[in-house]
This record gives C-alpha cells, structure tokens and sequence, in this order.
C-alpha cells in the first residue's frame, strides 16, 4: 500500500505543538525548519529560582538564567492553566527539511498562533546565548588560552 505525501508525514511528525525557531531567511533559502517542542513546566512561586531563570532575558553575573526553556505567554491555542507555564524545549528540536519551498506548506496549515515581535526577539537573544553554551573542558581550555566563554579576549 502506497502512502501519500500527506500520510507519510502524518506517520513521521506526530501531532505536538512547536514553535518554529529559524529565521524565515533560512526556510526561505535552505527549505528547512528548526522546531522547538512546546511543553509544560509546574507553575512555582515567581521568586523560585525556576521562574526567575524563565523571566531573565539575558544571562548577567547572579542572576538565574535558563538556556534551555523558554517561557511563553498564553494564547488561544495555549490556555492558561493555574499550576502550569508553557515553554519551549530548547534541548529537544526537531529539524524538517524539504527540496523545495512549496513542500513545507504544509505546515502553515498547523499554524494556530504568531509569536510578536517583540517575542520573537526575545525568543532569538535566548537561542543566541543556548547555542554559544560551552562546555566545561572548552571553558577550561579557552581560559588557559586567555578568552572568555564566547571564545573572545578576556577584559582586564
């Protein structure tokens, strides 16, 4: 039995919500998207360390910061729950790419909601900061080499 295209890809992406995390250039040009899976994380108090890392836009010298969740605001398609928040599983991504760009079209038929600007640009910083993430022996070895985490000349 021969599947159509629609059916493979039923099969193949199971049915989670996600938000895209390419800039349109990139599925433009390379016909790929980077999705991010949509998860729920236990709503804590907004002084708990958690929320406080999810609310920080950008790492800074004592303050919690996550690299690898994003918080995102309730909308029609994310209900506001009480004892849950919504965010992005930036760890866990899932890459679709097709030969041409007509052949990701599909997906825009999924769509249920758009990030604002200004979400997006937080959304972006977030990615910048999880992506430049090094590890302990690079850290280890960029400091003996005299530059920061980002690979840059240490100030001072």
């Amino acid at each position: 039995m021969e599947l159509t295209t629609e059916e493979l890809r039923a099969s193949v992406y199971a049915s989670r919500n996600a938000v895209v995390l390419d800039q349109c250039c990139t599925v433009e040009q390379k016909h790929t998207v980077l999705l991010g899976r949509i998860g729920e994380v236990r709503r804590l108090p907004d002084d708990h360390q958690l929320m406080v890392s999810l609310r920080t836009d950008a790492p800074s010298e004592g303050v919690s910061y996550s690299k690898y969740f994003h918080l995102l605001e309730p909308t029609d398609a994310l209900a506001d729950k009480p004892n849950k928040v919504w965010v992005v599983e930036l760890v866990e991504r899932v890459s679709i790419g097709e030969k041409n760009l007509e052949d990701l079209q599909w997906l825009t038929n999924f769509r249920q909601a758009r990030m604002t600007p200004q979400a997006r640009a937080r959304l972006r910083a977030r990615l910048v900061f999880h992506f430049a993430n090094s590890e302990r022996d690079d850290q280890e070895a960029l400091a003996s080499a005299g530059l920061d985490e980002m690979g840059l000349p240490k100030k001072g």
